[in-house]
């Protein structure tokens, strides 16, 4: 078996693959003359998307004898601001099923059982809202975008014989994605 002929062939594939790689160029032998050579720029675009809160909490008021009358407390939440070049779904959901409750006077415990769904999200103070579960809900869908801004009104339940004194948090969680 003589190798000589396949060193010659890998030889010969390396040469033109190596003519392949190599970049354009051009010579004019004698003035006046012109020389052209061309290339390309190429660029691959992902799904960038980028979600801003507004604050990073949330700090409702202290319910009144009128709220507690009422069932609920109403105010200003959030304001949730999306940039995508892609469709997006805003998703929002509670991180926990019961808000954390911290006991603020001496001998009255606050109520740890307080559900998630006591904090109801909605567009404006006025409603419609929906109850925060820890599966959530969508908020928003959109198509690309540069400025999409989605005001988030919180309504919170009461009841008076459950919400005793005490500092109760909850954690929302706004998502973005683009399927």
């Amino acid at each position: 078996m003589n190798a000589l002929p396949r060193v010659i062939g890998i030889l010969g594939l390396l040469a033109v693959s190596a003519g392949a790689l190599a970049g354009q160029s051009c010579s004019v032998g004698a003035a006046p003359g012109n020389c052209t050579a061309t290339t390309s720029a190429t660029l691959t675009v992902g799904k960038v998307v980028q979600l801003t809160l507004a604050t990073t909490s949330t700090t409702l008021a202290t319910p009144t004898i009128a709220d507690y009358t009422t069932g609920y407390l109403t105010g200003s939440g959030q304001t949730v601001s999306i940039r995508a070049n892609a469709n997006v779904v805003v998703h929002v959901a509670a991180r926990t099923a019961t808000w954390a409750a911290t006991n603020t006077t001496p001998g009255v415990a606050a109520w740890t059982a307080k559900p998630s769904t006591d904090l109801q999200l909605g567009p404006a103070t006025t409603g419609p809202f929906t109850a925060m579960t820890t599966a959530g809900h969508t908020l928003s869908s959109s198509g690309a975008t540069a400025t999409l801004e989605l005001p988030v009104a919180y309504k919170v339940l009461l009841d008076w014989g459950n919400d005793t004194p005490g500092q109760y948090s909850l954690d929302v969680v706004y998502t973005v994605m683009a399927p």
